[in-house]
């Protein structure tokens, strides 16, 4: 009788974790998603990050700062509203 008691909830938390696990798969197809388009910019956005830590190597720290902060960030941000439509 002990052993049915025990099956019998053993059952129950697999189905528990069965159900919990069928509700993330529509999070995890989203992810996917989200994951594939952001692998197509991944190349461009390693080439510019890269393209402006060689260009900015040289000069002191806090004019790299002034650069990111000033010149850098608000071109990106201003180039990819641009491209994405967005206001």
């Amino acid at each position: 009788m002990e052993s049915v008691a025990r099956g019998e909830s053993k059952l129950n938390l697999a189905q528990r974790l069965t159900n919990a696990l069928s509700s993330e798969n529509k999070r995890w197809a989203e992810n996917v998603v989200s994951l594939r388009e952001d692998a197509k910019m991944l190349t461009g956005d390693v080439l510019i990050a890269s393209a402006f830590i060689s260009y900015v190597g040289p000069f002191t720290k806090p004019f790299r700062t002034q650069l990111m902060d000033e010149v850098f960030q608000p071109f990106l941000q201003t180039e990819f509203q641009k491209i994405t439509g967005e206001d």
